[in-house]
C-alpha cells in the first residue's frame, strides 16, 4: 500500500512538472524572436493618399502625394510606390518632383526619393523656368534642404549645369 502511494505521488509530481516544463517551451516557442520582429511585414497600407504640410502662419509647406504607401511597424518607415512632392517657395512657383519610389522615416524627420528623380520649377515672377534630373535625393524638413550624392542635370533657360552632388534649399527662389 505505501509503495502504491509512493508511486502515485512520483507519477503525479512527473506529470506536474512535465506540464511545467511543456508551459514554458511553448511560451518559448510562441514569443517572438528578434529576426521575426523585424521581418518585413507592413502593419497597414493606403492607396492614392495625399499629405499636405504647413507652415507655422498656415500657409502651405509641401504636398506629397503617392499611390501607395506601405507602413512598417519594426522601425516606424514608410515606403511609397510613384511619390510627387511639391514644395512651395516663399514667392514664385513651387517645385514639383516625381519620382519611381521613396521612403519616409520614423517621425517625418526625412523623405528619401529613390531611383530617377524629375524636379522642375516654371516661370513666375519671380523665378526662372528649372529643370533637375538626379536620383536619389533626400529632403531634411526640419533644414527645408534636398540633398544627393549623385549626377544632377540642372537646366534653366539656356544655362546648362551638370555635376555629381548637391545641397539645395528650394524653398528659396
Amino acid at each position: 500500500m505505501i509503495i502504491r502511494l509512493a508511486l502515485l505521488i512520483l507519477i503525479i509530481t512527473s506529470v506536474a512538472f512535465l506540464n511545467m516544463w511543456l508551459s514554458q517551451e511553448i511560451q518559448l516557442n510562441l514569443a517572438p524572436t528578434k529576426a521575426q520582429a523585424h521581418d518585413n511585414i507592413p502593419d497597414y497600407y493606403i492607396k492614392h493618399f495625399t499629405v499636405q504640410g504647413t507652415n507655422p502662419d498656415g500657409s502651405p509647406r509641401f504636398a506629397l502625394a503617392s499611390e501607395l504607401m506601405q507602413h512598417y511597424p519594426y522601425d516606424d518607415h514608410a515606403d511609397i510606390v510613384e511619390p510627387r512632392v511639391k514644395f512651395y517657395s516663399r514667392e514664385g512657383a513651387p517645385w514639383l518632383v516625381n519620382a519611381q519610389s521613396g521612403r519616409v522615416e520614423s517621425g517625418g524627420n526625412s523623405l528619401t526619393l529613390y531611383g530617377h528623380t524629375h524636379i522642375r520649377r516654371k516661370r513666375s515672377e519671380h523665378n526662372l523656368p528649372a529643370d533637375l534630373v538626379t536620383s536619389n535625393i533626400t529632403y531634411s524638413p526640419a533644414a527645408d534642404r534636398v540633398s544627393t550624392r549623385y549626377r544632377v542635370d540642372y537646366t534653366s533657360n539656356l544655362n546648362t549645369i551638370t555635376g555629381k552632388g548637391m545641397d539645395a534649399n528650394l524653398l528659396d527662389n
